[in-house]
C-alpha cells in the first residue's frame, strides 16, 4: 500500500461549500487533499 505523502487528490470547484463536503468525505482515505477554486488555480498548482 502506498504512504499518505504518495496520493494526491486535487478537488476543483467555485463553490467553497462543495469543495469542503468533498474534502470531508476523503478526508479519512490516506491521500493528501488539495483544493482548488477554478481551472486556473489548479493549473497552476
Amino acid at each position: 500500500m502506498k504512504n499518505k505523502s504518495d496520493i494526491n487528490i486535487l478537488i476543483v470547484d467555485d463553490r467553497q461549500d462543495n469543495l469542503l463536503v468533498l474534502e470531508s468525505l476523503l478526508e479519512d482515505m490516506d491521500c493528501n487533499i488539495i483544493k482548488a477554486t477554478s481551472g486556473n488555480e489548479a493549473l497552476s498548482l
